[in-house]
């Protein structure tokens, strides 16, 4: 009963606004990155008011602490993380809402009560992040296919400078792959 009220009470609640309604509308006019980190702040906004409700942990931990701080700072990478899960690798808002599930699941690892426990759980998220960027690319998960037309026999006669612009062709269809 725990788990479901959690499920529902955050990420499936907040992931079909976040990706499947705000990320969408941002990617038409900004890139992947600036969508990422504007989604993130607004993310980070939205939770403003569980400071300001008593009985939550947010407001036990009170608005002027480093834990806040931190509370804050993990939305950035957490928002890439999951921009990257739900977009890039074509999860869509059920891998969106599994990754915030997942990091909800695992603030009982790092007890964002404590200051070192927040900044573990903001530098673990940093990293996922970075690794995901690494990983996967700003383009995305590389899904090369041979262009349509082009056989095997056909490359062995092609000139150096034919292969170069064959490269580049591929190289543009990976991309717009992605």
């Amino acid at each position: 009963m725990v788990i479901g009220f959690v499920l529902v009470a955050g990420p499936l609640s907040e992931e079909f606004g976040w990706r499947g309604y705000a990320q969408p509308r941002l990617r038409r006019t900004l890139p992947p990155g600036r969508t990422a980190v504007l989604l993130g702040l607004v993310w980070a906004a939205w939770h403003v008011p569980l400071f300001l409700l008593t009985g939550t942990t947010q407001a036990e931990t009170g608005l002027d602490s480093w834990e806040t701080l931190f509370f804050f700072a993990a939305f950035v990478p957490m928002s890439y993380t999951i921009w990257v899960v739900s977009e890039r690798m074509r999860g869509g808002v059920a891998a969106a809402v599994a990754v915030h599930f997942a990091s909800n699941g695992a603030a009982g690892l790092f007890p964002t009560s404590s200051t070192a426990g927040a900044l573990v759980a903001t530098a673990v998220a940093t990293v996922i992040a970075v690794a995901l960027h690494v990983l996967v690319g700003r383009n995305g998960v590389a899904r090369c296919r041979r262009a349509p037309g082009r056989h095997r026999r056909a490359r062995r006669r092609l000139s150096p400078r034919t292969t170069f612009d064959r490269r580049e062709r591929r190289a543009t269809a990976c991309s717009m792959a992605a």
